[in-house]
C-alpha cells in the first residue's frame, strides 16, 4: 500500500476482504439507499469457515462447512468452542483497494470545471450503511477536490478505539466552481432530506449533534449552514425587494432557497479547515480571466438570472454570475458579507489553519489562505498546522480533529490527544499485530 500515513490490521483467524455493498430487496427505501452508497464503495470483513462434525468428515471424507461474514467495523473477535478468538483484519487495506484508479480523483478537475457532469446520484454519501448508534461527522472537500482527500482522516479515526463504534463518515461532493451560494443550497437540501429519511419522528438524538467539517471551500458552505442570513446576500446583490421580483416559480424557488439561509438545527459544531473566510489572495484577474472562459455553470442558473434581468427592468447587480473562484476574491461580496455575518448561537466552531513557515502565524499564509483570512473571532479553539493548504493529511490536524470529536462525545482526551512522533500502528483489540507504518503522504505524494 501507499499514500496512507498508517496501515491497520490485526492478525487472527479467518481471510479478510473487501466487500461490495448492495441494499436487499425493491422499493423506495433500497432505492434511497443505492444513493447514499457509491457504487465502488468497499467495506472491510474477515470470512471465516465453521467445520460441522470435523472429525468425522475427515474420517468419512465429506467434510461439510457453512462461511460466516463478519464486518470489521463491528466485529473484532470471534466465539469458537467458548472463547473468543481475534478475527484478521485489513481495514486499510480494503479503504486503499476502493481508492486505486477509482474515478472519484477524475472528478476533481471534471466537477470543477464543468457543472454539467453529474458527481453522483445525491451530494451526500456514506461510508457504511446507517446505523442509529453512530453520530454523523460530515466531511466536505475544497476546491478542485474530492472525498478522496480525506482518506487519511478516515483510516485514522475509524480505528480509533474510542471513536469507531460512535461516529460514521458522511461525505458531500459537488461541482465546486458553481456558485457558493448554489452548492450550499445543496448541501442544506441533501442533509435535510437524509436526515428525515433516518429518522423522521426526530426520535435518535445522534442525528441532532451533527458535526460537519469543511477544508477550503468546504468551510464557506459549513459556514453557511450555521447561518442566519437574513437578507443580507439578496442584499449585498440589488436593492429591489425580494418579493416583488418577477419570475417563474420554479426560477424563484432556486433563488430564494441560493440567497437565504437559517442555521439547521441539528448541526451543532463546525470545524474549519484552511478555510478562506475572506477570502483567497491567490485569486487574481488573470486567473479569473481564464476561468470564466473554462468553466461552465449550471443551465439552470444561467437560464434563470437571464429570465430575472429581463423580466425585471431596472433590477440592477444580477447581470453576472460569479463561479466559486471568484466568490472567494477577497473583498468581493460574497465573502464580504459570509464573513460579516455571525454564526448560530449554539453552535461551536473550530478552526484548524496551516501556515507554511515558523514563528507567529500573523503575516503568513498556506500558499492559498493567509491567516488574517482563516481566522475567525471566538472560536472554541484554533490549531495551527505548519502545512501547504492541502493540510487534512497531516497527523497534527489528524489529532486536532480526534481532540474535537472526543470533546463533542464527552470522551475524556488524554495523552493520546498529544502529538507523537510517527510510530507504527495496530488495530486496536486483541492480539493486534504491529506494522510499519505505509510512506507518509507528504514524503510519497501519491494518491493512496
Amino acid at each position: 500500500m501507499r499514500g496512507f500515513l498508517n496501515r491497520y490490521r490485526q492478525a487472527g483467524i479467518g481471510a479478510p476482504l473487501a466487500a461490495e455493498l448492495s441494499p436487499l430487496g425493491e422499493g423506495p427505501e433500497a432505492e434511497a439507499a443505492r444513493k447514499r452508497i457509491p457504487p465502488r464503495l468497499k467495506v472491510p470483513v474477515t470470512a471465516l469457515v465453521r467445520f460441522a462434525d470435523l472429525s468425522d468428515g475427515v474420517a468419512g471424507g465429506h467434510i461439510r462447512g457453512h462461511v460466516e461474514i463478519f464486518p470489521a467495523d463491528s466485529s473484532t473477535t470471534v466465539e469458537i468452542e467458548g472463547r473468543q478468538v481475534p478475527l484478521e483484519l485489513e481495514s486499510t487495506a480494503a479503504l486503499a483497494y476502493q481508492l486505486e484508479d477509482a474515478p472519484v480523483w477524475d472528478t476533481e478537475l471534471g466537477g470543477f470545471l464543468s457543472a454539467l457532469r453529474p458527481l453522483s446520484p445525491e451530494g451526500l454519501v456514506m461510508l457504511r450503511p446507517y446505523r442509529p448508534s453512530r453520530m454523523p461527522v460530515v466531511l466536505i472537500h475544497g476546491t478542485a477536490s474530492s472525498p478522496a482527500r480525506w482518506a487519511d482522516i478516515v483510516n485514522e479515526l475509524q480505528n480509533d478505539p474510542k471513536l469507531r463504534d460512535r461516529i460514521d463518515f458522511w461525505l458531500f461532493t459537488y461541482n465546486t466552481s458553481n456558485p457558493i451560494l448554489l452548492s450550499a443550497s445543496d448541501l442544506r437540501v441533501s442533509l435535510r432530506r437524509l436526515i428525515h429519511e433516518l429518522d423522521p419522528d426526530r426520535q435518535n438524538p445522534l442525528l441532532r449533534q451533527v458535526v460537519l467539517v469543511g477544508h477550503s471551500q468546504g468551510g464557506l458552505l459549513a459556514r453557511l449552514m450555521v447561518t442566519d442570513s437574513g437578507t443580507r446576500f439578496w442584499t449585498a446583490v440589488t436593492h429591489m425587494p425580494f418579493e416583488k421580483i418577477q419570475a417563474t416559480p420554479e426560477t424563484r424557488a432556486l433563488l430564494e432557497r441560493s440567497m437565504f439561509f437559517e442555521p439547521l438545527p441539528f448541526v451543532t459544531r463546525v470545524v474549519f479547515v484552511a478555510t478562506p473566510h475572506r477570502g483567497s489572495f491567490r485569486v487574481s484577474s488573470f486567473m479569473l480571466g481564464v476561468l470564466r472562459r473554462l468553466i461552465t455553470l449550471p443551465v439552470t442558473v444561467v437560464a434563470g438570472i437571464r429570465e430575472v434581468a429581463a423580466r425585471n427592468r431596472g433590477l440592477s447587480g444580477v447581470d453576472g454570475i460569479p463561479n466559486a473562484v471568484e466568490n472567494m476574491r477577497p473583498g468581493q461580496r460574497f465573502v464580504r458579507t459570509l464573513s460579516a455575518s455571525p454564526l448560530a448561537a449554539g453552535v461551536t466552531a473550530h478552526s484548524i489553519i496551516a501556515v507554511r513557515g515558523a514563528g507567529p502565524p500573523a503575516g503568513q499564509n498556506d500558499g492559498v489562505v493567509t491567516y488574517e483570512s482563516a481566522h475567525v473571532d471566538g472560536v472554541a479553539s484554533e490549531k495551527i498546522v505548519r502545512s501547504e493548504h492541502s493540510v487534512q493529511g497531516k497527523p497534527e490536524t489528524i489529532l486536532e480533529l480526534r481532540r474535537i470529536l472526543y470533546e463533542h462525545l464527552g470522551i475524556p482526551c488524554g495523552v493520546e490527544c498529544e502529538v507523537p512522533a510517527r510510530v507504527d500502528a495496530a488495530m486496536p483489540g486483541a492480539a493486534s499485530a504491529v506494522e510499519k507504518p505505509a510512506v507518509g503522504m507528504e514524503n510519497h505524494p501519491q494518491r493512496p
